[in-house]
């Protein structure tokens, strides 16, 4: 804008009549107060100020927010590797149709939905499987789990039965219990536990 000028008319409000050094402009305006269509410098964001908070996953608009501000170089993260494993005897493909399910079974529900809850958080699914309550299986599962991903997800198998074999497979693996059991219903037999050698 020019220095001293306070007010933006857009063109489509303004009409221009007659020619050469006769010609006159008149604004279609019901008066005009100061800074009236004008983005004033700093409406946006001031200096200091996040303009895109810490663990955002980027997407075009933020891009172009970062250009807006000149940041030509963004510090950034990878997206979290994430193993999935579901388990349970009991629990069979979710593609299986009624009449092949015995009356203890269930289809795999908590597979596709937790997949989809990954996605959805950014996080990358390097490993998905359906363990059988099988100790050797499951300890291979989860410590394969371990060395490829930041976070090994597993549902069921962390309640007291014997076929529960989760804990047991982290105390054989060394991991750190960080919680075992929550004070809410559902979702009382949770369990948290670290790999003894990651921070």
């Amino acid at each position: 804008m020019p220095v001293g000028a306070d007010v933006v008319v857009p063109l489509e409000e303004a009409a221009l009549s007659g020619c050469g050094s006769s010609r006159s402009v008149r604004f279609r305006l019901n008066g005009a107060k100061p800074w009236l269509n004008v983005h004033r410098r700093a409406a946006d964001a001031r200096r200091g100020d996040p303009v895109v908070a810490a663990g955002t996953i980027l997407g075009p608009h933020h891009l172009g927010m970062a250009a807006a501000v000149g940041a030509t170089s963004l510090t950034v993260t990878r997206r979290a590797r994430v193993t999935l494993l579901t388990t349970g005897d009991e629990v069979k493909p979710h593609e299986v149709r009624s009449d092949q399910l015995a009356p203890h079974q269930i289809r795999n529900s908590n597979g596709p939905m937790m997949a989809a809850f990954l996605k959805v958080l950014g996080a990358r699914l390097t490993g998905r499987l359906h363990l059988a309550d099988d100790a050797a299986t499951t300890v291979a599962a989860i410590d394969d789990g371990w060395r490829t991903s930041d976070l090994v997800l597993t549902t069921g198998g962390v309640s007291v039965g014997w076929r529960d074999l989760v804990p047991q497979v982290q105390a054989q693996l060394h991991s750190r219990v960080l919680v075992h059991g929550v004070a809410i219903q559902p979702g009382k037999p949770l369990l948290v536990a670290r790999q003894q050698d990651r921070n």
